[in-house]
């Protein structure tokens, strides 16, 4: 997800193909996430072969 140079500050309503997913906070260079940490995804996934591109 990248947030265009000219959006808003603070908080904003992410959306993909219309449907609201969240909102993050919106800091600049980056954006939070302001979902519970208790909800929050943690892949545990570790590839077999790492390949650099």
């Amino acid at each position: 997800v990248s947030l265009s140079t000219n959006s808003v500050m603070g908080y904003v309503l992410v959306m993909y193909k219309g449907v609201p997913l969240g909102f993050v906070k919106n800091i600049g260079n980056r954006a939070n996430n302001l979902y519970p940490h208790e909800w929050r995804i943690r892949s545990q996934h570790l590839p077999e072969e790492i390949r650099i591109l």
